[in-house]
């Protein structure tokens, strides 16, 4: 709520001249009635401020936790990016597997007096 939305404020209210009037009201009992209204307006007023402070605390972790983000989405990629040209334990398993039947192929060829490199 905006308080240019509002009608009244506290200092209006207290600065409130009623006209007297012979079949009019007890300006006793209205300006006691007054008071209680302003007592209302300023703890609204008091509220409205905690809230709106409360909000500016709110966006402001926001933000940082924006920015926080924003980072970590960085590194992440960053990371992402070393890890592509690394193989996984699977991967590296074959390859170790692979590497090991060659070798053997070789040693077989080797023991019947053929060089592998020879080979097509």
């Amino acid at each position: 709520m905006d308080e240019k939305s509002l009608n009244l404020t506290a200092e209006s209210i207290l600065h409130k001249v009623f006209k007297k009037n012979v079949k009019g009201y007890d300006p006793d009992e209205v300006d006691q009635f007054l008071d209680l209204v302003i007592a209302d307006y300023q703890a609204y007023d008091e509220y409205a401020k905690e809230v709106q402070n409360y909000i500016q605390s709110l966006e402001t972790k926001l933000k940082k936790m924006q920015d926080e983000a924003r980072e970590r989405s960085v590194d992440l990629a960053k990371a992402q990016a070393r890890l592509q040209g690394v193989s996984s334990d699977k991967d590296r398993t074959l390859d170790i597997q692979t590497v090991q039947y060659i070798d053997r192929l070789e040693r077989a060829c080797y023991q019947k007096g053929i060089d592998p490199r020879t080979l097509k």
